[in-house]
C-alpha cells in the first residue's frame, strides 16, 4: 500500500501489522515517489509519505496507530526542518527509539545527521541500491547493522 499525504492533515495509518513500516518525508514529490516506489518493491514494507515536517510531527503524535519502524527525512522541509523534527521525536518516549535516516544534498550531511540525532544518512543524489542497503541495515533485511551507517 502506498499512501501519499502532502499538504493536508493526515487521515490514514499503517494497516498491515505483518510488514515493516516506513515513513518518508521530502518536500520534492518526485524524490518522495522514487523512494516510495523503490521501497515498495520489497513486499515486506508498507510506506507512508509526507511533504512537510508538520505532517510528520502530527503523525508521530498519534498514540493509537501502528508506529513506523523507520523514518526517512529530508533535512530541509518547507515548514519545520528535520533538525527540529528529530529532537522533538527524541523527547517522546513512545517513539524516541525509532531509527531515522536523514537525506540531504548538503556536503556535510553525515555531520549534521550525527548532530541532530539521526542514526543514518544518505547524501543526495544517491543510488537506489544505497537506499535499499541503508533501509535494510535498520530493518534487518540485508544483514547490515545500524552502526554501519
Amino acid at each position: 500500500m502506498i499512501i501519499h499525504l502532502t499538504n493536508r492533515q493526515y487521515v490514514m495509518s499503517f494497516t498491515d501489522t505483518s510488514k515493516k513500516h516506513i515513513l518518508v518525508c521530502d518536500d520534492d514529490p518526485e524524490i518522495t515517489d522514487v523512494i516510495t516506489q523503490a521501497l515498495m518493491l520489497n513486499p515486506q514494507y508498507e510506506i507512508i509519505s509526507f511533504g512537510t515536517g508538520n505532517e510528520v510531527l502530527q503523525f508521530m503524535k498519534d498514540k493509537e496507530g501502528i508506529r513506523p519502524d523507520l523514518l526517512i527525512l529530508d533535512l530541509w522541509l518547507p515548514d519545520v526542518d528535520s533538525d527540529e523534527i528529530i529532537p522533538t521525536i527524541r523527547k517522546d518516549p513512545a517513539v524516541k527509539k525509532i531509527p531515522i535516516i536523514l537525506i540531504s544534498a548538503i556536503v556535510n550531511v553525515e555531520v549534521v545527521a550525527r548532530e541532530v540525532g539521526a542514526e543514518g544518512y544518505l547524501a543526495k543524489p544517491f543510488l537506489l541500491e544505497e537506499l535499499e542497503y541503508k533501509v535494510g541495515q535498520f530493518l534487518g533485511s540485508n544483514g547490515g547493522t545500524a552502526s554501519d551507517n
